[in-house]
């Protein structure tokens, strides 16, 4: 999905997932930035000469309305880092 979509920010939910995308993609290290909610934590990765934010979601944490969180955290200006 980076590669192909080109993405600049990619959310994974779960522990297990995290590891398995990881590992997949060769990622060696995460840098975590901030928490934008409880058990959230907005990251920096290098990929394939590229640096790109990670949001990672504990699987036992977050409300109903989680998503919607995340949405608005993320699409504020300047709440991202920009590479």
């Amino acid at each position: 999905i980076v590669d192909e979509a080109g993405v600049n920010t990619l959310i994974l939910f779960g522990g297990d997932t995290l590891a398995a995308v990881i590992r997949r993609m060769k990622i060696q290290s995460l840098r975590p930035v901030r928490q934008l909610a409880d058990g959230v934590v907005l990251c920096q990765v290098d990929y394939q000469g590229r640096t790109f934010s990670l949001v990672t979601k504990a699987g036992g944490f977050g409300g109903e309305n989680l998503v919607e969180t995340l949405e608005a955290a993320l699409c504020q200006p300047g709440d991202l880092p920009t590479f």
